[in-house]
């Protein structure tokens, strides 16, 4: 077992939470007033407010490993005894936050080494023990991904705004469908994840890849983001990017904000690494 803290808040405090699940400040959180986590605050450099997580309970317990912060306002410490109690509930916790989120293109008229990659991927996935999270589509590469980590005894979860799925263009054997009303709504689900990880797709998954980067730039999302470059088919982008840099339309450590994977084993171990050597300036200071 790691070294640890725990902080306690009182119920009812208004929170919001870190979307971050390393080996460098892991936090377990078990319930809030109403269910509803709306501000958690990790002490760094600057402290930056990030997405909402849904919890049951009362009140509101964290778990650090390696903890380098705190929970701000703190309202003293559990005992020893109240901390063993919840320990069991915290490692279930662990182990529901463990999300990988894939982004990948839903056409059927791809050559056959995009599915057999994306298969692998979706196996690799389920041999982390990690949930795969993706659109929920049935078909094409996000069909391929979901079979191949269903195949493998992994869970999936899909996220799919209602429009799609009232044309039944979902995959009907996950093990979480969720509906959104809108796409907006759909993307904020999927990025809810300790990592997201790019397989080729289309327009709308370049959309995705693109703004997911941007939201690590800005600090709103503190996971891992993979490139999986099969057949070279990001190298375009990459060489974009390279281009945006060297004009100054980015900054040359912003390619620090993100990672390329030649294959899928690599993929997932790079979306399961440790943030702490992702080192790039804040976007904006």
């Amino acid at each position: 077992m790691k070294s640890f803290d725990v902080c306690f808040l009182q119920s009812g405090i208004h929170t919001q939470i870190y979307n971050s699940r390393t080996t460098d400040m892991v936090h377990l959180c078990i319930g809030a007033r109403n269910g509803k986590i709306t501000n958690f605050w990790r002490k760094t450099e600057k402290l930056s407010p990030i997405s909402t997580t849904i919890l049951p309970d009362s009140k509101l317990f964290c778990f650090f490993w390696r903890c380098y912060g705190y929970v701000w306002p703190p309202q003293g410490a559990p005992t020893i005894v109240r901390l063993l109690g919840f320990l069991y509930l915290c490692e279930l916790f662990a182990d529901m936050e463990k999300k990988i989120t894939v982004y990948c293109g839903s056409s059927d008229t791809l050559p056959a080494e995009y599915g057999e990659a994306a298969a692998w991927l979706g196996r690799e996935i389920a041999a982390a023990g990690a949930t795969l999270v993706t659109g929920a589509g049935r078909s094409g590469l996000m069909g391929a991904v979901e079979n191949g980590a269903i195949e493998a005894g992994g869970r999936v979860v899909g996220v799919i705004p209602r429009f799609m799925h009232e044309r039944g263009w979902h995959h009907t054997g996950l093990d979480e469908l969720v509906i959104t009303e809108d796409m907006h709504s759909r993307k904020e689900l999927m990025a809810k994840s300790l990592a997201c990880i790019a397989l080729p797709g289309g327009i709308g998954t370049l959309e995705e890849l693109c703004e997911i980067i941007t939201w690590k730039q800005l600090g709103l999302f503190l996971g891992n983001v993979v490139i999986l470059n099969i057949k070279d088919y990001y190298s375009p982008l990459l060489s974009m990017l390279g281009k945006a840099v060297r004009e100054g339309f980015m900054r040359a450590d912003h390619l620090n904000t993100f990672s390329v994977a030649d294959n899928p084993r690599q993929a997932v171990e790079l979306a399961l690494a440790s943030s702490a050597d992702t080192d790039f300036s804040p976007k904006f200071v």
